[in-house]
């Protein structure tokens, strides 16, 4: 490979350097680069970007539950609607949309001057095809995308115009723009809904994305190159991802050059850059890391004790200690800026003297309390340990009782704790009822009508524009009644070559964003020295 002659060449090179500086040459090493003046490399701009990931075993995207096809989907297909930088859904294949009076249809005209892959025009029966597609799939469990379509009544195309779609809704809850943004197949490309899910591993990814799939060999490598014909913004970059069979192997092959860039969640990023010549560069991920309160204990179901523990733990010295810096505080379970309402940090800030008086105005000076964590988390474990210690130093007694994952679920269910650590992947719509609302079985045994009732408005589609003022109301009422005590949002790693040149802005849902202008900068030449 290119890559891999060029650095072979250039150790020599170094080596060639290193000879002639011992017999006598002048020149000041501050100014050598791979052993080779600067001014005397010339580069080669090279616009194929190799991507190590994960292997996969279906490339259609409404079967497929891997990862990688995950996010590979997002770059060879559209959606109705895309989710921008703080979350918020924007139209894309959708032109115009209008709910009706009583919220529960929603018509959608379609943009014209969309084109599948194969040159076949995109109507509103791909749009009912895929909706109906996803419904079949949602009775058996067989697709990621079933809660999206779940409120959905009906779909429909009238006959007058092919490029409108009606939605009619069950309710006006979960009707929101939010949910309307799985990848839209082409009707034309199967004969029902059911050959949707008989597609096996000769699918083709036909979609209408800035990308098209050129070449996929299974056990070794899938091709995206430029779709031509892409209504949007033209990619210019080709994408040869590297299918690995775990993607740790990507970190070596990284260093050599072989892959351009690769995406993990490690915690310790240090250890592997202490190793490797590689470029590093964290984002949020959708993993806030939680301390649990059981809302109904004896102890903890007084709100002000629950603050009392918030405010005697130290999430800053959690964060560098026991997640050795692999994220950022933050003030709620939402994601950071989510609708624009910005991260405020740590909550709590400790403070160990208000901990103590809280304590007393809740009469629970000197309790004890029971942590549970899951042993098979070494970091939660650590986290679990410094919590302890703070919590010593406020008057509180902690027993950390250190569970398998199968006890660790049985206990949060049965409410069998006073406090655990944990955390959750939480997806990208970020609708928050499982974890907060009454009605859905929450594991801190959280009860409150105000979040329940703002909970709820927020699903419905017509009032999404007010989302923001609810989203911060509920932010400050969840930070005064404490179910969790969100400790920090954990940060994911962007691994670059150093032959990398380009501008990488991945988000959690969408980390390829910003590919269509990547490129290579490879050394191409060693001109004489002057």
């Amino acid at each position: 490979m290119l890559k891999t002659t060029i650095k072979r060449l250039l150790v020599l090179a170094l080596t060639a350097a290193m000879l002639f500086t011992a017999a006598g040459c002048s020149t000041d090493p501050k100014k050598i680069i791979w052993g080779i003046e600067e001014e005397q490399v010339t580069y080669k701009y090279d616009k194929t970007i190799y991507l190590g990931v994960e292997k996969f075993r279906n490339l259609n995207p409404l079967i497929s539950k891997d990862e990688s096809v995950y996010y590979i989907s997002k770059l060879t297909f559209d959606s109705l609607f895309k989710l921008d930088e703080q979350l918020v859904p924007q139209p894309v294949l959708a032109g115009s949309m209008t709910y009706d009076e009583k919220g529960t249809e929603l018509t959608i005209t379609l943009r014209k001057d969309v084109t599948f892959h194969d040159g076949k025009k995109l109507t509103g029966e791909d749009v009912k095809f895929t909706i109906e597609a996803i419904k079949a799939l949602a009775k058996t469990g067989e697709t990621i995308y079933s809660s999206h379509v779940a409120n959905i009544k009906s779909v429909s195309v009238p006959k007058s115009d092919p490029y409108t779609v009606i939605i009619s809704y069950v309710s006006t809850y979960g009707n929101g723009y939010e949910n309307l943004i799985f990848p839209i197949l082409p009707a034309h490309q199967f004969k029902s809904a059911s050959a949707v899910k008989a597609a096996g591993k000769d699918y083709k990814m036909i979609g209408t994305g800035a990308y098209r799939q050129s070449d996929y060999f299974e056990l070794s490598s899938l091709v995206l190159t430029p779709y031509e014909d892409y209504f949007g913004a033209r990619a210019e970059s080709t994408l040869k991802f590297q299918i690995l069979p775990d993607i740790s192997f990507a970190t070596s092959m990284t260093d050599s050059g072989d892959i351009s860039l690769f995406f993990d969640d490690v915690i310790n990023k240090d250890s592997i850059l202490s190793r490797y010549e590689l470029d590093v560069s964290a984002y949020l991920s959708n993993k806030p890391e939680v301390l649990g309160f059981n809302c109904i204990s004896p102890v903890l179901s007084n709100q002000k004790a629950r603050q009392a523990v918030a405010f005697a733990v130290d999430a800053s010295e959690i964060l560098e200690k026991a997640y050795y810096k692999s994220g950022v505080l933050a003030d709620s379970l939402y994601y950071p800026d989510f609708y624009g309402v910005g991260n405020a940090g740590d909550a709590y800030e400790r403070n160990v003297s208000k901990a103590e008086r809280l304590l007393a105005q809740a009469n629970c000076t000197g309790a004890a309390l029971n942590l549970i964590v899951q042993s098979s988390e070494p970091t939660r474990v650590k986290a679990a340990d410094i919590i302890a210690g703070n919590l010593a130093e406020a008057g509180l007694t902690v027993n950390i009782i250190p569970c398998t994952d199968a006890e660790f679920n049985e206990r949060l269910y049965l409410k069998n704790y006073d406090l655990f650590i944990g955390g959750f992947s939480i997806d990208e719509r970020y609708d928050l009822k499982n974890l907060l609302h009454s009605g859905y079985g929450n594991v801190a045994g959280f009860s409150d009508p105000d979040v329940d009732a703002l909970l709820t408005e927020m699903t419905i589609g017509a009032e999404q524009f007010t989302k923001g003022e609810k989203v911060a109301k509920l932010k400050a009422i969840l930070n005064d009644r404490l179910p969790y005590y969100t400790l920090l949002y954990r940060t994911d790693g962007c691994y670059k070559s150093a032959y990398f040149d380009g501008i990488a802005a991945p988000m959690f849902n969408d980390i390829y964003r910003g590919c269509k202008n990547w490129q290579c900068k490879y050394p191409e030449t060693i001109l004489e020295e002057k």
